[in-house]
């Protein structure tokens, strides 16, 4: 679990305040970890660090076995208090259907943990419609796809759906042809919560000063007035600081 120690390291480096992060249990049992051991290292891991805090959203893939979803459905009733939220992710073009995630979510709702889901990155906006009408989501990981629907756009922006944008992981993944034709513009224009990510840097090695540069640069905007943004999102964090 040093990944951990690392990702605050890295942040703290980064000048960021706080972090939520994605933890997908799945590699972790595939070297041996139980998942009750899993939530209890990343707990105790977590409860020590400041500046910046560190909180967990369990994540589980759009690919992975019944066998593990039941497992951390079940978990869901014993979470930590380092989890604040859960989150579904992977290939939503090759795994659309989300029926049998959504036990998953509501047991998270009930006992009062955040919701996020990875759509429309690559697939459309059905694919965001569906995290929200059926699983619940409160915030959108990506979500390009949104803004090719007016009424999605709206619907988010009425419920104040957060929209988790990263430029620099759409640029590197291919998810946009070019960054000057994001549509986040199109998000904030129609008054959808918006922040700005790092996401996968191992991947895409791209730090969150880059992220913020390229907000910047993309909407015309001083750095100031997009950490003014960031600031602003932290109303749609899922935990809360000590």
């Amino acid at each position: 679990m040093q990944f951990l120690r690392d990702v605050h390291t890295e942040q703290n480096a980064q000048g960021v305040d706080y972090v939520e992060l994605r933890l997908s249990p799945r590699r972790f049992l595939a070297d041996g970890l139980s998942l009750d051991d899993f939530l209890d290292l990343t707990h105790l891991i977590l409860g020590e660090v400041r500046r910046p805090y560190v909180r967990a959203v369990l994540l589980v893939n759009r690919d992975c076995p019944d066998e593990t979803l039941g497992a951390c459905t079940e978990a869901l009733s014993r979470l930590p208090s380092t989890f604040v939220g859960v989150d579904l992710a992977g290939d939503e073009r090759r795994h659309p259907d989300i029926d049998r995630f959504e036990a998953f979510f509501s047991q998270a709702r009930a006992v009062g943990r955040g919701a996020s889901v990875h759509a429309g990155e690559f697939g459309s906006a059905e694919h965001v419609w569906a995290a929200v009408d059926r699983l619940g989501a409160q915030r959108i990981g990506h979500g390009i796809a949104a803004a090719s629907s007016r009424t999605l756009v709206d619907r988010l922006a009425r419920d104040k759906i957060h929209v988790e944008v990263s430029l620099t992981s759409n640029e590197a993944l291919g998810a946009v042809e070019r960054l000057e034709t994001h549509p986040v513009r199109t998000l904030l224009e129609r008054g959808v919560p918006v922040s700005f990510n790092a996401d996968v840097p191992l991947h895409t090695g791209r730090s969150f000063p880059e992220e913020i540069s390229a907000a910047a640069a993309l909407l015309g905007w001083t750095s100031g007035e997009v950490l003014a943004l960031q600031r602003r999102a932290m109303a749609c964090r899922f935990g809360q600081l000590d």
